[in-house]
């Protein structure tokens, strides 16, 4: 039976516990960087000013960044070596958690995205969010590709993500939701 967790002081200490892969799905809704004109043409106007993207994906936590960009090299037939660089920007702990001024942050390997992006405008307080078509948004988000830094023809999409940010993770031996998620209520 899977342990339920309430807070995101126990999902830590559950991560701390394990020094091995944990294979988990997680539901996280965060504020995309967006441009104020169109990233093609730049001369569209962004008319979005408060967006949420909420995706729900399979990821690896205490993920081991070089090796798995390493054993993606090999499957590509690139048997040199990876040496990724030294994360600046924050402080890491135990694999799975940066620390950057009073922000935690969970690191992670997106394996596959199960549901989403699904982008919603927010308007004023109590009103709903209302869903925005992907490509209206899109157009405004800056493409990233990591693939070329990694030496490999498809990306290992590592990430870090605010523990803010986290509404739902599920592995094999816990689950932690946080206060008001309610997944049912999500497109799908």
């Amino acid at each position: 039976m899977k342990k339920i967790l309430s807070t995101m002081d126990d999902v830590i200490k559950e991560l701390m516990a394990v020094d091995v892969v944990v294979e988990a799905i997680i539901w996280t809704s965060v504020i995309p960087t967006m441009r104020k004109k169109d990233c093609a043409t730049k001369s569209i106007e962004n008319p979005y000013t408060n967006v949420r993207k909420l995706c729900k994906r399979k990821v690896q936590l205490n993920p081991v960044y070089e090796q798995a960009v390493n054993e993606q090299r090999i499957v590509e037939g690139n048997k040199e070596p990876f040496q990724g660089s030294k994360h600046r920007w924050a402080e890491t702990i135990n694999k799975t958690f940066k620390i950057k001024d009073d922000q935690v942050y969970l690191s992670m390997i997106i394996q596959e995205e199960l549901l989403g992006p699904f982008y919603f405008g927010i308007s004023v307080p109590n009103n709903p969010a209302f869903l925005i078509p992907n490509a209206d948004v899109e157009r405004f988000v800056p493409v990233t590709n990591t693939a070329h830094y990694q030496g490999l023809e498809k990306a290992v999409k590592y990430t870090s993500m605010k523990l803010d940010n986290i509404l739902y993770i599920e592995t094999d031996t816990f689950i932690y939701e946080q206060v008001g998620f309610d997944k049912t209520l999500c497109p799908i």
